[in-house]
């Protein structure tokens, strides 16, 4: 796992870095993230990044997280034609992005699965303007551009997510459900509030 950087967690803010062309057998085409992204009780940023044309034999083609995203993808963070076998083609994040995404635009990625764009479980912050979801597939799942499952959401909160969305969506497709977003996990309708 991880083409181009593996490891177990990241404790800081992440920026100013190119993984390009890089491939993984496993999960991460560009980078692989073992724990959380990012430190218990502060935030963290992903901001002025370039993941560009990664493969991945599992998931997440540009970037893999296996927990949460404690912070948020920030400040044109591209991910640009990055394709996973598996979910994620963009990035997968196996928890909570607790800061939403903001200004990161999602281009020609594919994903075997679902979630050509992004594939998370819960997104607590909001999708904003400047970011942008263009010719992203899901090839043989759901959510084009992104997938939200909803099984980290809890009873107390149940939302898969909790900001608005106010983002750019252009030719995106799924195999099944949500060209452009689906929400939800295959056993519980998950509330959302947009």
């Amino acid at each position: 796992s991880g083409g181009g950087c593996f490891t177990g967690s990241v404790t800081g803010r992440g920026g100013d870095v190119h993984f390009g062309k890089k491939g993984a057998a496993g999960n991460g085409g560009g980078m692989s993230v073992g724990g959380n992204f990012g430190p218990v009780g502060g935030t963290s940023r992903i901001y002025a990044n370039y993941f560009a044309e990664n493969q991945a034999g599992g998931d997440g083609g540009g970037l893999y997280v296996t927990g949460g995203f404690i912070g948020d993808l920030a400040a044109y963070s591209f991910f640009d034609r990055n394709t996973a076998v598996g979910n994620g083609g963009g990035i997968y994040v196996g928890g909570v992005i607790t800061g939403g995404i903001h200004g990161s635009p999602f281009v020609g990625n594919t994903a075997g699965g679902s979630g050509g764009g992004v594939y998370v479980n819960v997104i607590t912050g909001s999708i904003d303007s400047g970011s942008y979801f263009n010719n992203n597939v899901a090839t043989a799942g759901s959510g084009g551009a992104i997938m939200i499952t909803g099984s980290s959401a809890s009873l107390a909160s149940p939302d898969a997510l909790t900001g608005n969305i106010n983002a750019s969506f252009r030719e995106n497709t799924a195999g099944e459900n949500g060209g452009a977003i689906a929400v939800g996990d295959t056993a519980t309708a998950i509330p959302v509030n947009i």
